[in-house]
C-alpha cells in the first residue's frame, strides 16, 4: 500500500470490471485500511500449513479510530424510498449517499450494526462517516507505516 492516499471513484461508461478493478485499489477499502495477520495456532498445525492460510483483518480505523468517527458521524435524511432501498443494502446506501460503494463498511460502523443483515429499520434518517475526517485519520497513518494493507 505504502504511504499514498488512493481513491478512485466510479468510471461514468459503467464499465463494470474496469470499475471493479479500479475499486479495489481504494485505500478506504476495507481491506486496503486494515493490517493482515496470519492466523498461527500451535494446536492446529493443518490450518497453518494448508493453502488457504488463513488471514484476519485489524482494520486500524475500527481499533484506533472508533469513538472519533463515532463523534463525528452525521444525521443524514432519508426518504422512505430510501429505506426501502437500503434496507440490508449498504452498499447501496454508500454508493448513493457516499459516492462511493466502497464505504458500506462505514455506514455499518456509524450506525452500529454488526453486519449487512442488521442494515435495516433505518427510519428516515441514517448516520453518515464523515469521510474527509477519516481520509485525515488514513493519511496520517499512512506516513507512520507503509504496511498498511500488507500481511504482517
Amino acid at each position: 500500500m505504502g504511504n499514498l492516499y488512493i481513491e478512485n471513484t466510479m468510471d461514468t461508461t459503467n464499465n463494470f470490471l474496469s470499475n471493479i478493478r479500479r475499486m479495489k485499489e481504494n485505500t478506504l477499502n476495507f481491506e486496503n485500511c486494515s493490517y493482515r495477520e496470519k492466523y498461527t495456532n500451535d494446536d492446529i498445525k493443518y490450518m497453518e500449513t494448508s493453502e488457504k492460510n488463513l488471514i484476519y483483518f485489524r482494520n486500524i480505523l475500527q481499533e484506533k479510530y472508533f469513538d472519533r468517527i463515532i463523534s463525528k458521524r452525521k444525521i443524514t435524511s432519508i426518504t422512505k424510498d430510501q429505506e426501502l432501498e437500503f434496507d440490508m443494502n449498504p452498499y447501496l446506501a454508500s454508493y448513493k449517499l457516499l459516492g462511493s460503494p466502497e464505504y458500506w463498511w462505514l455506514l455499518l460502523i456509524v450506525n452500529k450494526k454488526m453486519n449487512v443483515e442488521s442494515f435495516r429499520n433505518l427510519k428516515e434518517k441514517i448516520y453518515t462517516p464523515d469521510i474527509q475526517d477519516i481520509k485525515e485519520c488514513l493519511i496520517t497513518e499512512l506516513k507512520k507505516n507503509d504496511k498498511l494493507g500488507e500481511i504482517i
